[in-house]
């Protein structure tokens, strides 16, 4: 898959909600205060997850409605640009609540998205007429 494909974008996004969650399940709210790495960790994986929102395109985002992606988006802005500021109660809530409750929505905009990509044209077989192998015998075809 590409890249930029919305389908990578949202994987991104689901492995980041399910790593915050993985480290809020190996400390607490009070270890937010008083270890910078977890802090600096838990900071990090919730803006994951609203930097890769911003990236998939408006179409997808208008195409699920159930996810709050304004809201996931303004969360990155205000880590990233307002890192003076963070509110370490409003991190954990983020992680312990709206996380949990995103990654359903997430699993079932990606199932949709992967279920929507395997259904693929079909192609016309080697001896259809028309199908530029078909003019060539595989002989014909060693010599060019």
């Amino acid at each position: 898959m590409p890249e930029h494909d919305p389908l990578v974008r949202l994987l991104h996004m689901r492995d980041y909600a399910e790593a915050a969650l993985r480290l809020s399940e190996r400390g607490n709210r009070r270890l937010l205060d008083e270890d910078e790495m977890y802090s600096f960790s838990m900071i990090h994986a919730v803006a994951m997850i609203g930097q890769t929102a911003a990236q998939v395109s408006r179409e997808v985002q208008q195409a699920a409605p159930e996810i709050p992606w304004t809201d996931i988006i303004g969360m990155r802005h205000r880590l990233i640009h307002g890192y003076e500021f963070v509110r370490h109660d409003i991190v954990w809530d983020t992680v312990t609540v709206d996380v949990p409750d995103l990654l359903p929505k997430l699993f079932r905009l990606i199932d949709q998205m992967q279920a929507a990509a395997d259904v693929t044209p079909h192609a016309p077989a080697a001896e259809d007429e028309t199908h530029p192998a078909a003019e060539n015998s595989p002989e014909d075809l060693s010599t060019s």
